[in-house]
């Protein structure tokens, strides 16, 4: 009985680790510094790609707001949208793939943030 809940033990562990491992479903929000005039200014031009191999379509992040990670390959993390309260339907726009971008280029936030 012992070795059995052991064994159980280890392998509840040993799946949590390795999920902790992934940013999959962390709250991201772009790096930035406040300027003088009290607003919000990116810390560094920050590119969206369409596919996280470079290819496909290049545009810079204009807006400040948060993403969920959906997935991560190549160094990059897909950016999902997430609700925007300031609309009359918030679901309306989240959910949906904005694009791909570096890790680096972004402050992973607790949960409750990404909103």
């Amino acid at each position: 009985m012992k070795k059995l809940i052991f064994a159980l033990a280890l392998t509840s562990l040993g799946s949590s680790l390795a999920f902790a491992d992934s940013n999959v479903g962390q709250c991201v929000y772009p790096k930035h510094v406040v300027g003088s005039d009290g607003s919000l200014k990116f810390k560094q031009q920050i590119v969206i790609l369409g596919q996280p191999d470079g290819n496909g379509v290049q545009f810079v992040l204009k807006s400040f707001s948060s993403f969920t990670v959906g997935a991560e390959s190549n160094g990059y993390i897909q950016l999902v949208t997430t609700p925007d309260y300031n609309e009359a339907d918030p679901e309306a726009g989240a959910g949906k793939v904005f694009g791909w971008a570096k890790p680096k280029d972004f402050d992973f936030v607790p949960l409750r943030n990404c909103s």
